[in-house]
């Protein structure tokens, strides 16, 4: 666990969720309409944040250092364009789930890691530099981009990479269940009504299966109703502790209609063990 979290306040915290949470459990019990789910998605497509427009201002073939606590300093290779493939932008989850890292490199110094849609490498990066010994997956179409990544920068920076999907028609892991001890994703999650978000918690499943590894997933919140259905879903599918490692406040917001947007806007990340 996080070091600035003890366990009586992590259960604390997990208590004031699923009572703020509740409202949005009970009128989740009625299934909304397909309409609904089509309009959460349309939302979901258009609204995008302060923080994600200030990192879209990277020129459209860019090569981008980056630079945490501690000194660390990696070196990637992303484009600004909406019209490119998600994968190929530089994400404010993977910006904040890197400091977090930073900010504690004994999560993964040492340590066996895994990054899903890892993207551009800057957490598998990141991860690395820290001393982890770095596996970064991604659709097969993702690698070469990946590949390159992995090139950039010191030689501190290296990591392994790996094609490995989710969802309809994907192929299982190739590793047995506890390969690694660390697995990481972020900006993974942020589709909601959609079988890909349950196939990525049952993806997990398979490649924690009964041993202790942790796993961190930190969503960007775009649509505060998403982030809300992500943490039910968590709790509901994850058979082990789930808890909030960072951005309580930004997801305790998510369930209160009243906040205000700037308080919705922000990462949330999930740690699962």
């Amino acid at each position: 666990m996080h070091g600035a979290k003890s366990v009586a306040e992590v259960e604390r915290q997990l208590a004031f969720l699923r009572a703020h949470f509740a409202g949005f459990e009970e009128a989740e019990s009625a299934a909304p309409a397909p309409a609904e789910e089509a309009h959460v998605a349309e939302a979901e497509s258009k609204w995008v944040s302060p923080e994600e427009e200030e990192f879209a201002e990277i020129d459209r073939t860019s090569r981008v250092v980056w630079e945490g606590e501690g000194g660390v300093r990696v070196t990637l290779e992303a484009h600004a364009s909406r019209s490119h493939h998600t994968g190929l932008r530089l994400w404010p989850a993977a910006d904040r789930l890197s400091r977090i890292l930073c900010a504690d490199p004994s999560l993964v110094r040492g340590r066996r890691v895994l990054e899903l849609g890892a993207g551009c490498g800057l957490v598998s990066a990141v991860a690395a530099t820290l001393g982890g010994a770095v596996t970064a997956t991604d659709r097969a179409g993702q690698l070469p981009h990946l590949e390159k990544c992995a090139t950039l920068g010191s030689s501190a920076q290296r990591f392994a990479c790996e094609a490995l999907e989710w969802g309809d028609g994907a192929r299982s892991p190739p590793w047995a269940p506890g390969r690694f001890d660390v697995i990481l994703g972020s900006d993974i999650t942020y589709v909601d009504g959609d079988d890909s978000r349950d196939a990525l918690i049952g993806l997990v499943r398979r490649l924690v299966g009964e041993s202790a590894s942790l796993v961190l997933l930190c969503h960007h919140t775009r649509n505060p109703a998403v982030t809300a259905s992500l943490w039910r879903a968590l709790r509901r599918q994850w058979p082990g502790a789930c808890w909030v490692l960072d951005g309580y406040d930004t997801l305790a917001a998510c369930g209160d209609p009243s906040a205000p947007a700037e308080r919705r806007a922000g990462s949330v990340t999930f740690a699962l063990s």
